[in-house]
């Protein structure tokens, strides 16, 4: 092939547009990225891709909220936190205001009830039930 790698990218960056959300198309497609009709879905290879940026934007949120005290959480406390924040999204998560104070108190029993008083809970409840397990150890 004689075209360039970097002018394809360029070419269809231009034509088809960057787009960071899914939108629709002209033909009511819906579509991300440069032209990625989700109908075609993603390989594993992307979606593990898309998991990898999500996991250190989940970490940064859990930093936001308890700065270095994240790093003194046992494995399982920090897998749950994980698991919750990701779940929950950071706005969310900080809607569990008696839970992240108990936790700041070095207080996980409570900060496991906190965890299963909750709508989220209600919805998900083993996903919940584990996570509010493994708070307390």
């Amino acid at each position: 092939m004689k075209a360039e790698y970097e002018a394809i990218v360029m070419m269809l960056v231009m034509d088809e547009g960057l787009v960071l959300k899914p939108y629709q198309d002209h033909l009511g497609n819906w579509t991300i990225g440069v032209g990625h009709l989700l109908s075609n879905g993603i390989t594993e290879q992307t979606a593990m891709y898309i998991l990898e940026e999500d996991i250190q934007d989940t970490l940064s949120s859990l930093y936001r909220v308890f700065g270095d005290l994240f790093d003194t959480f046992s494995e399982r406390q920090q897998l749950a936190l994980i698991n919750m924040m990701f779940n929950l999204g950071q706005a969310r998560f900080e809607g569990f205001k008696k839970m992240i104070a108990a936790i700041k108190q070095d207080n996980w029993r409570e900060a496991s009830a906190q965890c299963l008083d909750s709508k989220a809970a209600r919805q998900l409840p083993q996903r919940y039930a584990r996570i509010a397990r493994d708070l307390e150890l």
